[in-house]
């Protein structure tokens, strides 16, 4: 019989340690060529926007299409119906909701041979960890359907899938970083900064500002909404429309 159950996803154990938090592209988020601008503004801009990052929305974006990628492999195994991305778990995990058949779960591992040994390896408790739970697997499997157990669907989920989570890095492949920046924190930390000497950081040499770069000038210098296409400017006649001096 199918049944909802609120559970949490297999294969995936948070983010810490997983190196799916990829950064490399932050200063191209911010800049459209960051080796040129004024190394003061530039170590300043690394060193603090890590502070103006939305940690929360970029891991539940990423969240989302890893319990796609893996609850998609559930169903095509055959060992669930539907699912339903719920949340990121206090513990770093994602809380999902599945419809399954419990009986058909529970025949499928006690046919396993290997579900003995996997039952021993996780519940059994040694220096620094208390089990919770029984690490006999018959007993491990009686009342699994209360309500109280929905731990071991997910548990007998991670046993049962094959699944690699090397595709983590696929599946999120195209979530970048840098657009969970509020920038308007960020700006504000360089005004705070540097308002006072426009000139202390405002040698762009040969590259053209980038969106940030822009947003900041737009913000510092009271200009209001551009009008012209900065991206079409050279640098000289950026400097006179907006009367900024960018030697230092």
């Amino acid at each position: 019989m199918l049944e909802k159950i609120e559970t949490w996803l297999p294969v995936f154990n948070g983010f810490y340690g997983s190196g799916l938090e990829d950064d490399h592209d932050l200063e191209w988020s911010l800049f459209d060529s960051p080796h040129g601008l004024n190394k003061k503004l530039l170590d300043f801009v690394m060193d603090n926007v890590y502070d103006c990052i939305d940690y929360s929305a970029y891991h539940q974006a990423m969240a989302k299409e890893i319990t796609d990628s893996v609850c998609y492999e559930l169903m095509d195994q055959g060992l669930i119906t539907k699912w339903k991305f719920q949340d990121l778990g206090h513990d770093d995990g994602i809380d999902i909701e599945i419809t399954a058949d419990i009986n058909h779960l529970i025949g499928l591992c006690k046919k396993h041979p290997d579900f003995e040994q996997y039952i021993k390896a996780t519940y059994t408790s040694y220096s620094g960890f208390n089990s919770y739970h029984t690490n006999d697997p018959e007993l491990w499997l009686e009342n699994i359907s209360d309500r109280n157990q929905n731990h071991k669907i997910g548990s007998m989920l991670q046993f049962l899938i094959e699944y690699d989570p090397c595709n983590f890095h696929e599946v999120c492949g195209e979530i970048y970083i840098g657009e969970y920046i509020n920038h308007d924190s960020l700006l504000d930390l360089i005004n705070d900064e540097f308002s006072e000497n426009l000139t202390e950081f405002s040698q762009i040499e040969d590259c053209i500002p980038g969106k940030f770069v822009k947003s900041f000038l737009q913000r510092l210098t009271g200009i209001g909404l551009f009008e012209t296409d900065l991206e079409d400017m050279e640098l000289s006649d950026f400097q006179d429309e907006f009367g900024l001096n960018f030697s230092i």
